[in-house]
């Protein structure tokens, strides 16, 4: 059977239009899900730069505590420092005796 020619384009123009309805909706949904995912990039960004700005403050925390154990030990070092002083002179008088 060889059908007429307006029954082909008939046909070929359904066709056309299914594939061009197809094609519409493909790309509404591509733009749809594109839009989902750059706000859940956004979101992400959001979140990691807040965590490196935590991260960042807690390094700041670490460091003043590790100033203040610094200068606390500075000071207990030198308190014995000076008790051996005096040790090593009262060790030294009883000596000399």
């Amino acid at each position: 059977m060889n059908p007429r020619p307006t029954s082909r384009i008939e046909s070929l123009e359904k066709r056309a239009t299914a594939i061009e309805a197809g094609i519409i909706e493909l790309s509404n949904d591509t733009a749809e899900e594109l839009k989902v995912i750059r706000e859940d990039i956004k979101q992400l960004d959001e979140r990691v730069q807040s965590g490196f700005l935590e991260i960042g403050s807690a390094f700041d925390l670490n460091a003043s505590n590790l100033d203040g154990i610094r200068t606390t030990l500075e000071t207990r070092l030198s308190k014995i420092e000076a008790t051996q002083e005096q040790i090593l002179k009262l060790l030294q008088q009883k000596s000399g005796e």
